[in-house]
């Protein structure tokens, strides 16, 4: 258990189990391990064809689910730089947003 989780208990869990998660913030501490594979936006993914971790609208999303595509959530560099001077920077707004957890 987290000290955030011991201090807030009723509010915080980092529980798997989506029953345990109900009404709280689920803190994913797995993802801080050596060998996980979370991505800060914009940072190239080690693979073979080396992709770009790249923000992506709800629009889009659905788009690829309908078409059945999640091809068309892949982005390569060259694409990214050309979808940045195109859309902005989706993730631009996140940087600028403040936030502040009930307490």
């Amino acid at each position: 258990m987290s000290t955030l989780e011991r201090h807030y208990e009723d509010k915080i869990t980092g529980r798997m189990e989506m029953g345990a998660r109900r009404g709280k913030v689920f803190i994913d501490w797995r993802q801080n391990g050596e060998y996980e594979a979370l991505l800060a936006p914009y940072s190239l993914v080690a693979e073979k064809r080396p992709l770009v971790s790249t923000p992506v609208t709800w629009e889009e999303v659905e788009a690829a689910v309908e078409r059945g595509d999640e091809r068309k959530l892949l982005f390569e560099h060259e694409a990214v730089l050309k979808r940045v001077q195109k859309k902005g920077d989706l993730f631009e707004a996140a940087l600028r947003l403040a936030q502040k957890l009930p307490l």
